[in-house]
Protein backbone atom coordinates (compact mmCIF):
# COMPACT_ATOMS: atom_id res chain seq x y z
CA UNK A 1 0.00 0.00 0.00
CA UNK A 2 1.38 3.22 -0.92
CA UNK A 3 2.64 5.33 2.33
CA UNK A 4 0.36 8.26 2.69
CA UNK A 5 2.52 11.71 2.15
CA UNK A 6 4.08 14.06 6.11
CA UNK A 7 1.62 16.76 6.75
CA UNK A 8 4.23 18.33 9.05
CA UNK A 9 3.90 21.24 6.62
CA UNK A 10 0.75 21.76 7.60
CA UNK A 11 1.65 23.06 10.77
CA UNK A 12 -0.15 25.95 12.40
CA UNK A 13 1.56 29.38 11.23
CA UNK A 14 3.64 30.90 14.07
CA UNK A 15 2.19 34.62 15.03
CA UNK A 16 3.69 37.29 17.01
CA UNK A 17 0.31 37.46 19.19
CA UNK A 18 -1.47 34.15 19.66
CA UNK A 19 -4.94 34.21 20.36
CA UNK A 20 -5.31 31.99 23.59
CA UNK A 21 -5.34 35.39 25.32
CA UNK A 22 -7.93 36.53 28.04
CA UNK A 23 -8.97 39.71 25.84
CA UNK A 24 -8.83 37.59 22.56
CA UNK A 25 -12.10 35.45 23.96
CA UNK A 26 -13.38 38.60 25.45
CA UNK A 27 -13.03 41.01 21.66
CA UNK A 28 -14.78 37.87 20.12
CA UNK A 29 -11.62 36.74 18.00
CA UNK A 30 -10.88 33.56 19.82
CA UNK A 31 -12.81 31.11 21.98
CA UNK A 32 -12.83 30.43 25.43
CA UNK A 33 -10.13 27.20 24.48
CA UNK A 34 -7.57 29.91 22.42
CA UNK A 35 -9.08 28.83 19.33
CA UNK A 36 -9.58 31.80 16.81
CA UNK A 37 -13.14 31.59 15.24
CA UNK A 38 -14.00 31.16 11.84
CA UNK A 39 -15.86 35.16 11.52
CA UNK A 40 -12.33 36.49 13.33
CA UNK A 41 -9.84 35.14 11.21
CA UNK A 42 -9.28 38.48 9.10
CA UNK A 43 -9.52 40.23 12.11
CA UNK A 44 -6.91 38.03 13.87
CA UNK A 45 -4.74 38.38 10.61
CA UNK A 46 -4.32 41.94 10.83
CA UNK A 47 -3.73 42.32 14.20
CA UNK A 48 -0.78 40.34 13.25
CA UNK A 49 0.29 42.23 10.21
CA UNK A 50 0.05 45.33 12.35
CA UNK A 51 2.45 43.82 15.21
CA UNK A 52 4.75 43.11 12.34
CA UNK A 53 4.96 46.27 11.03
CA UNK A 54 5.67 47.78 13.97
CA UNK A 55 7.75 45.29 15.98
CA UNK A 56 11.42 46.46 13.90
CA UNK A 57 10.92 50.23 14.60
CA UNK A 58 10.07 49.07 18.34
CA UNK A 59 12.68 47.23 18.94
CA UNK A 60 14.85 49.66 17.46
CA UNK A 61 13.66 52.05 19.71
CA UNK A 62 15.74 50.30 22.56
CA UNK A 63 13.52 51.77 25.61
CA UNK A 64 13.20 50.05 28.64
CA UNK A 65 10.03 52.17 29.64
CA UNK A 66 7.55 53.18 26.33
CA UNK A 67 4.07 55.03 26.62
CA UNK A 68 1.89 54.84 23.55
CA UNK A 69 -1.35 57.01 23.14
CA UNK A 70 -3.67 55.26 20.61
CA UNK A 71 -5.91 57.86 19.40
CA UNK A 72 -9.55 56.64 17.87
CA UNK A 73 -8.88 53.52 19.04
CA UNK A 74 -12.69 52.00 18.86
CA UNK A 75 -13.29 48.43 20.47
CA UNK A 76 -9.55 48.44 21.26
CA UNK A 77 -8.33 45.00 18.87
CA UNK A 78 -5.10 46.62 18.11
CA UNK A 79 -4.29 48.28 21.23
CA UNK A 80 -4.81 45.25 23.26
CA UNK A 81 -2.26 43.24 21.27
CA UNK A 82 -0.06 46.13 21.27
CA UNK A 83 0.00 46.19 24.55
CA UNK A 84 0.36 42.17 25.18
CA UNK A 85 3.23 42.39 22.71
CA UNK A 86 5.15 45.26 24.39
CA UNK A 87 4.58 43.58 27.57
CA UNK A 88 4.47 39.91 27.36
CA UNK A 89 7.46 39.47 23.96
CA UNK A 90 9.48 42.69 24.22
CA UNK A 91 9.25 42.69 28.60
CA UNK A 92 9.16 46.59 28.36
CA UNK A 93 7.59 48.66 30.87
CA UNK A 94 4.47 49.99 28.99
CA UNK A 95 1.57 52.53 29.55
CA UNK A 96 -0.95 51.91 26.94
CA UNK A 97 -4.10 54.70 26.80
CA UNK A 98 -6.38 54.63 24.45
CA UNK A 99 -8.42 57.82 23.72
CA UNK A 100 -12.07 56.80 21.94
CA UNK A 101 -15.05 59.52 21.53
CA UNK A 102 -17.67 56.78 22.68
CA UNK A 103 -18.41 56.34 25.94
CA UNK A 104 -19.25 52.61 26.25
CA UNK A 105 -16.61 51.67 23.87
CA UNK A 106 -14.24 53.29 26.76
CA UNK A 107 -16.41 51.20 29.42
CA UNK A 108 -15.92 47.87 27.49
CA UNK A 109 -12.09 48.20 26.91
CA UNK A 110 -11.87 49.03 30.85
CA UNK A 111 -13.69 46.29 32.23
CA UNK A 112 -11.55 44.26 29.17
CA UNK A 113 -8.38 45.41 30.54
CA UNK A 114 -8.90 44.31 34.05
CA UNK A 115 -10.19 41.06 33.32
CA UNK A 116 -6.64 40.32 31.13
CA UNK A 117 -4.93 41.63 33.77
CA UNK A 118 -3.29 44.64 31.92
CA UNK A 119 -2.34 46.42 34.42
CA UNK A 120 -0.84 49.68 32.42
CA UNK A 121 -3.54 49.91 29.91
CA UNK A 122 -6.27 52.23 29.97
CA UNK A 123 -8.99 54.28 28.43
CA UNK A 124 -9.77 57.77 28.24
CA UNK A 125 -13.15 59.24 27.18
CA UNK A 126 -12.28 62.11 24.66
CA UNK A 127 -11.03 63.18 21.41
CA UNK A 128 -7.65 63.42 19.96
CA UNK A 129 -7.47 67.47 20.95
CA UNK A 130 -8.34 66.79 24.31
CA UNK A 131 -5.35 64.39 25.13
CA UNK A 132 -2.41 65.29 26.77
CA UNK A 133 -0.05 63.35 25.06
CA UNK A 134 3.26 64.69 26.83
CA UNK A 135 5.94 61.90 27.52
CA UNK A 136 4.39 60.20 24.95
CA UNK A 137 6.75 57.76 23.18
CA UNK A 138 4.80 56.28 20.56
CA UNK A 139 1.33 58.10 19.33
CA UNK A 140 -1.01 56.52 17.22
CA UNK A 141 -3.99 57.23 14.98
CA UNK A 142 -5.68 54.08 13.10
CA UNK A 143 -8.93 55.36 10.62
CA UNK A 144 -9.05 58.72 12.43
CA UNK A 145 -11.41 60.11 9.89
CA UNK A 146 -10.97 63.63 8.17
CA UNK A 147 -8.64 66.24 9.90
CA UNK A 148 -8.41 64.06 12.99
CA UNK A 149 -5.44 62.47 11.63
CA UNK A 150 -3.95 65.85 10.96
CA UNK A 151 -4.44 66.39 14.43
CA UNK A 152 -2.72 63.36 15.69
CA UNK A 153 0.38 63.83 13.77
CA UNK A 154 0.63 67.81 14.91
CA UNK A 155 0.73 66.28 18.70
CA UNK A 156 2.92 63.52 17.73
CA UNK A 157 5.47 66.18 16.11
CA UNK A 158 4.58 68.73 19.23
CA UNK A 159 5.53 66.42 21.88
CA UNK A 160 8.41 65.04 19.90
CA UNK A 161 6.61 61.77 19.87
CA UNK A 162 9.47 58.93 18.73
CA UNK A 163 7.32 57.21 16.31
CA UNK A 164 4.11 58.61 14.80
CA UNK A 165 1.92 55.77 13.00
CA UNK A 166 -1.25 56.94 11.38
CA UNK A 167 -3.70 55.29 8.90
CA UNK A 168 -5.92 58.53 7.17
CA UNK A 169 -9.49 57.91 6.20
CA UNK A 170 -12.52 59.94 5.21
CA UNK A 171 -10.61 62.69 3.26
CA UNK A 172 -13.64 64.74 3.36
CA UNK A 173 -11.74 68.44 3.90
CA UNK A 174 -9.19 68.10 0.82
CA UNK A 175 -12.12 66.71 -1.15
CA UNK A 176 -14.45 69.73 -0.34
CA UNK A 177 -11.00 71.87 -0.98
CA UNK A 178 -10.61 70.08 -4.91
CA UNK A 179 -14.43 70.24 -5.60
CA UNK A 180 -14.43 74.08 -4.47
CA UNK A 181 -11.44 74.56 -7.00
CA UNK A 182 -13.31 72.77 -9.67
CA UNK A 183 -16.38 75.00 -9.66
CA UNK A 184 -14.10 78.27 -10.40
CA UNK A 185 -12.04 76.10 -13.14
CA UNK A 186 -15.40 75.44 -14.62
CA UNK A 187 -16.73 79.45 -14.66
CA UNK A 188 -13.39 79.92 -16.04
CA UNK A 189 -12.67 78.16 -19.13
CA UNK A 190 -17.04 77.50 -19.32
CA UNK A 191 -16.92 74.06 -19.98
CA UNK A 192 -16.67 70.57 -18.69
CA UNK A 193 -13.19 68.40 -18.14
CA UNK A 194 -13.97 64.76 -19.08
CA UNK A 195 -11.91 63.48 -16.36
CA UNK A 196 -13.52 64.94 -13.45
CA UNK A 197 -14.81 61.77 -12.66
CA UNK A 198 -11.51 60.41 -11.90
CA UNK A 199 -11.38 63.60 -9.79
CA UNK A 200 -14.07 62.27 -8.08
CA UNK A 201 -12.44 58.93 -7.32
CA UNK A 202 -11.90 58.83 -3.74
CA UNK A 203 -8.51 56.89 -3.73
CA UNK A 204 -7.20 60.04 -5.52
CA UNK A 205 -8.45 62.32 -2.37
CA UNK A 206 -6.57 59.91 -0.44
CA UNK A 207 -3.52 60.01 -2.33
CA UNK A 208 -3.22 63.72 -2.27
CA UNK A 209 -4.52 64.03 1.27
CA UNK A 210 -1.73 61.47 2.63
CA UNK A 211 0.71 63.10 0.57
CA UNK A 212 0.29 66.99 2.18
CA UNK A 213 0.80 64.53 5.61
CA UNK A 214 3.90 62.84 4.44
CA UNK A 215 5.30 66.62 3.08
CA UNK A 216 4.11 67.90 6.11
CA UNK A 217 6.04 65.49 8.84
CA UNK A 218 9.10 65.85 6.08
CA UNK A 219 9.03 69.63 7.13
CA UNK A 220 9.77 68.78 10.30
CA UNK A 221 12.83 66.68 10.06
CA UNK A 222 11.13 63.58 10.54
CA UNK A 223 12.14 60.04 8.61
CA UNK A 224 8.70 58.38 6.59
CA UNK A 225 7.91 55.23 5.69
CA UNK A 226 4.72 54.66 3.80
CA UNK A 227 2.47 52.28 2.39
CA UNK A 228 -1.10 52.59 0.72
CA UNK A 229 -2.83 52.86 3.56
CA UNK A 230 -0.20 53.60 6.51
CA UNK A 231 2.31 56.37 7.40
CA UNK A 232 4.52 55.75 9.66
CA UNK A 233 6.54 58.63 11.11
CA UNK A 234 9.91 57.67 12.26
CA UNK A 235 11.54 60.97 14.31
CA UNK A 236 14.46 59.59 15.70
CA UNK A 237 15.83 57.73 12.91
CA UNK A 238 17.40 58.58 10.01
CA UNK A 239 17.82 58.73 6.58
CA UNK A 240 14.20 59.17 4.76
CA UNK A 241 12.88 56.77 3.31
Amino acid sequence: MKELPKLDHDAPKKTLITPNKTYMHILSIASAEGRVLKKATNKFAQINHYIEMLSPMLRLMNLDTIKVADMASGKGYLTFALYDYLINILKLNAYVTGIEQRPELVEFCNKAAVSSEFANLNFVEGTITDVDASGTNVLIALHACDTATDDAIYIGVKEQAELIVVAPCCHKQIRKEIESCYQVLLICIKQRINYYENFKNMRFFDGVSNLIKIIRVIANSISVYATINLVIANTSFSPYQ
